[in-house]
């Protein structure tokens, strides 16, 4: 028993030993696990490095030795090397899933490893490839996310360096998440990038031995100049010449070519070449970019040389009653016509058509303007108004009046894009512009003339108006013919008769001008007393109660008679004609004696002063204050100035 006793002691010392140094070893490895992953900002740290080991958290025993480590969902950050895990001995589950962690040792021994979502490649996994009871999917992605800058036409590569030592491994590049066909390596070469390539590159890593894994790397994201060719921006000239204005390339070489049209380049090399004997029309160029690893590009850019153009016209101006109108404008050879509403309100339907339909055109004036674009040679424009009008509801062709005359002028309201006529309905009358409103009217006749005016606009609904124009009865100033008076120095000479005007109605209101030596100036006789002899000029004015007149000028000769002229044949039968014996000449003698006999001698008449008053009654002998007898009678005139001035003779007197 003793020896018994002897032999296991020993063995119980050495068993007792050799535990205590691999749990000693198990607590340091994960004090250095806690460390190594960021233990300070677990989620669940709960006695760790502060109690027993079997009452840290996820920290199981098994003979004294750790045997299960379940640290799941527990932010683990960083790299577990195997100083920082028991990897002494067998343990039984591993569970560190949905952490982040990103390197682990490549000799845990577990009975279940557990390392799904994690930081892990197919490096660290390839350790464990074939164990039954692994779990390794949802792995993150790895490398770090980028963004690149190229220069278009320039070189690329794009490479992901994960896991390139590791046989069998496998990879896939994506752009824009759309597989790129082909591109199998970890390199991504590009011999010519072009903008179209641009976008977000990632590479999906995957193996043979790990089916249920993807790994991808994180996105690069490519950015690329924009170098495509600028031939610059289609232009318009009205020269035969221009500067064209393409854009050196950043990469490659830029030359110029003619496509179509004409035009003859100074320097094709040149993107600002200048270009000679452009025709009219439209003339292309190329503005192509060469590089050695590229395919050609090119973009086009269009010279338009433009043509002066006839001056446009945009129709005549019109009035219209609708509120719709087809314009009429000239459509043009060259250059590009277009309306445009300057004033008023309407609809144009097409406007870049001559021959436009307008549509809700507004009552008034609306002015349309008729553009021809001749690009970059001068344009012009043209105007047109189309007024709308409505039906007419009254006119005015004025007032009533009257007059004295035998013309006026008719006096009717005229109104913007209203169009009258005159006519005569009643009386007689010559109108002298029947369209207008202020027309003259003459040979008007005495009485009641009676004017339509007639009056329309576009809406062809016509009215009229009537103005009544009375004339009254004209008056005529008959003061007779210009004569000669004899020289009388006793009394005024009479200027006219009694009656000195015709027509008219009512009473004559007479004015005879000049005044000067009238006597009276206010009576149809006007009675003048000139100072000499010599030609008198008046002017006889006559007007009636309406204030019509009429006014003559006559001319009196005012002279001395030296012979009296007799008559020889006296008719006083009271016809009005050559009722009273006239001596021409007796004024400029009132002295004189008269004295009429009859055949036997004896005296029948006598006067001194004789007056031309005498008709044919006898004032002397048998036959004093009777009608003389036909008969030839003999008379004597003494003018008072001695025998040299006395006349004998005879006249006849014949009722």
């Amino acid at each position: 028993m003793k020896l018994k006793f002897t032999l296991f002691l020993p063995i119980v010392f050495f068993t007792t030993l050799a535990v205590g140094q691999t749990r000693a070893q198990d607590s340091l490895a994960l004090r250095s696990l806690y460390t190594a992953t960021d233990g300070s900002n677990w989620l669940d740290d709960n006695n760790w490095n502060t109690g027993p080991i079997n009452s840290w958290n996820g920290i199981s025993l098994k003979t004294n030795l750790v045997w299960d480590i379940i640290l799941p969902n527990n932010n683990l950050k960083g790299s577990i090397s195997s100083s920082s895990f028991p990897v002494g001995h067998l343990l039984g589950t591993v569970n560190l899933e949905n952490n982040q962690i990103e390197d682990i040792p490549n000799n845990i021994d577990a009975d279940v490893i557990i390392l799904n979502g994690n930081r892990l490649t197919f490096q660290d996994l390839y350790p464990y490839k074939g164990k039954t009871d692994f779990e390794y999917i949802n792995q993150d992605s790895v490398e770090m996310e980028v963004n690149i800058f190229a220069i278009h036409r320039g070189q690329l590569t794009l490479e992901t360096l994960t896991d390139n030592g590791l046989s069998d491994i496998q990879y896939q590049w994506y752009r824009n998440d759309q597989e790129l066909s082909g591109e199998t390596n970890s390199e991504l070469i590009f011999k010519c990038i072009l903008p179209s390539q641009a976008g977000v590159y990632t590479c999906k890593i995957s193996h043979p031995d790990f089916p249920l894994l993807t790994i991808q790397r994180r996105a690069i994201t490519v950015i690329v100049s924009d170098d495509v060719p600028n031939a610059g921006l289609t232009d318009r000239t009205c020269q035969s010449s221009h500067i064209l204005s393409g854009t050196s390339p950043a990469l490659g070489v830029g030359t110029w070519s003619k496509l179509n049209g004409n035009g003859v380049l100074a320097d094709p090399l040149n993107p600002n070449t200048s270009v000679s004997n452009i025709a009219a029309g439209d003339n292309v160029f190329r503005w192509t970019v060469v590089h050695p690893n590229c395919t050609d590009e090119y973009t086009d850019v269009i010279i338009k040389k433009d043509t002066v153009g006839e001056f446009p016209f945009a129709g005549t101006d019109q009035v219209i009653c609708d509120s719709s109108f087809i314009m009429n404008a000239t459509p043009l050879t060259y250059g590009v016509g277009s309306w445009t509403l300057i004033k008023g309100t309407a609809e144009i339907i097409q406007g870049t058509n001559a021959f436009t339909k307008l549509i809700s055109v507004n009552s008034g004036e609306n002015i349309f303007r008729w553009n021809a674009d001749n690009g970059a040679c001068a344009s012009f424009f043209d105007e047109v108004m189309i007024t709308r009008v409505v039906p007419i509801t009254s006119i005015y062709a004025g007032k009533d009046t009257s007059l004295c005359g035998t013309d006026l002028f008719l006096d009717a309201v005229e109104e913007k894009n209203i169009y009258g006529t005159w006519s005569l309905i009643e009386g007689t009358a010559v109108i002298d512009e029947v369209e207008m409103g202020s027309s003259r009217i003459y040979n008007l006749d005495a009485g009641t003339n009676k004017f339509v005016w007639t009056a329309d606009n576009a809406c062809n609904l016509p009215i009229q108006d009537t103005v009544n124009v009375i004339v009254h009865p004209f008056i005529y100033a008959t003061p007779g013919n210009d004569t000669a008076l004899f020289f009388t120095p006793t009394s005024p000479l009479a200027l006219a008769s009694d009656t000195a005007a015709t027509g008219g109605t009512g009473d004559y209101a007479y004015t005879w001008t000049p005044e000067d030596y009238l006597v009276s100036p206010h009576k149809s006789t006007g009675d003048f007393n000139p100072p000499e002899l010599g030609y008198y000029t008046f002017q006889l004015k006559v007007s009636d109660i309406f204030g019509c007149s009429d006014s003559v000028f006559k001319t009196i000769e005012v002279k001395q008679a030296v012979t009296i002229e007799i008559p020889t044949l006296f008719t006083p039968n009271h016809d009005g004609l050559n009722d009273q014996l006239i001596l021409l000449g007796i004024e400029s003698y009132p002295t004189s004696e008269f004295i009429v006999m009859d055949k036997l001698g004896k005296l029948v008449y006598e006067q001194t002063g004789y007056d031309n008053s005498w008709s044919g009654i006898g004032n002397k002998g048998a036959y004093s204050g009777e009608q003389l007898p036909e008969d030839t009678y003999f008379y004597y005139l003494d003018l008072g100035q001695g025998k040299s001035r006395i006349q004998k003779g005879f006249f006849v007197i014949k009722r």
